[in-house]
Parts: structure tokens; sequence; C-alpha cells
């Protein structure tokens, strides 16, 4: 039995956000790693979470600073350049895992009217 429109789109758009779920991640893990190794004076700004704290894919530290587009004030280009990667793939994370919750709702919704 083939899964339904509904049923495709909802995993289709689930692997998409998981994608970019990773890449977010590893993408900001590498900006902030190579922003902190040059800017030492910043590592207080990005405190680790308490245990049982959860989060998106990167600390809500870093996602402010992405957020209010920090970056841009940064002397080095290529940190500049990674750090606005770093802002799209978050972006396209959020943006995605949107797509993924409206798939899942209008599947549910599909199935019950069906």
């Amino acid at each position: 039995m083939l899964p339904s429109l509904g049923a495709s789109l909802t995993i289709a758009s689930g692997v998409v956000a998981g994608g970019f779920y990773l890449a977010a991640n590893i993408v900001s893990d590498r900006f902030f790693r190579r922003l902190i190794a040059q800017h030492p004076e910043l590592a207080d700004a990005f405190p680790p979470p308490s245990p049982n704290t959860q989060y998106g894919p990167i600390l809500p530290s870093k996602m402010a600073y992405l957020k209010k587009k920090r970056f841009e004030e940064l002397s080095d280009p290529a940190l500049r350049q990674l750090g606005l990667i770093s802002f799209r793939v978050l972006t396209a994370c959020f943006v995605s895992f949107t797509g993924f919750l409206l798939c899942v709702l209008w599947w549910k919704v599909n199935q019950q009217l069906s």
C-alpha cells in the first residue's frame, strides 16, 4: 500500500528539517569555535547550558548573537561570511521545521476527514 500524499510530504519535510537542524548545528559550531579562537574575550558570552536544559540546534546565547547579526561587525571577512552562512542555515532550519509541523497538521486533518 502506497503512503498518502500527506504522509509522503510529512516524511520528506521531516527529513529536510532534520538535515537543516544538523547543518545548523555543524555550521554554527564551526563559526563559534573560530570566533572564540580569534576573540577569546567572547568566550564568557556563550556559557554552556545547565544540565537537563533543552534548546534548539544551538545555544540560546549563540542564537541571540546570530539574530542580532553581530557577526557583521567582525573585521575578518571570512568570519563574517561564516557568520552569515550560519545565520541563513539557522533560519532555514526554523522555516523547514515550521513546514514540517504544517505538514503533520495537514496530514492529520486529511486523515480525520477521510
